[in-house]
């Protein structure tokens, strides 16, 4: 009988054990999905701020060719030396 209750204590404690590994993996898992969240939305930010960035690129580099046509036009009504 006092090896039935060793074996038993060695399995309860095993047991409790294993509950606080599932606890421990449990808590990993939510911080992983919670850190995988919060980089889905930062990605989402970035990739938004990315093609705004890109338009306003774009944007620039039109008034850039518009007042170099400009200033070669001004150029060419510059007289000759």
């Amino acid at each position: 009988m006092a090896s039935n209750c060793l074996t038993e204590q060695s399995i309860s404690h095993k047991l409790h054990a294993m509950d606080e590994l599932l606890a421990g993996l449990e808590d990993k898992i939510a911080r992983l999905i919670a850190q995988c969240n919060a980089l889905r939305v930062e990605n989402r930010q970035l990739r938004e701020r990315l093609i705004a960035l890109e338009e306003e690129k774009e944007r620039l580099a039109q008034r850039m060719s518009a007042a170099r046509q400009r200033l070669e036009a001004l150029a060419q009504r510059l007289p000759n030396p």
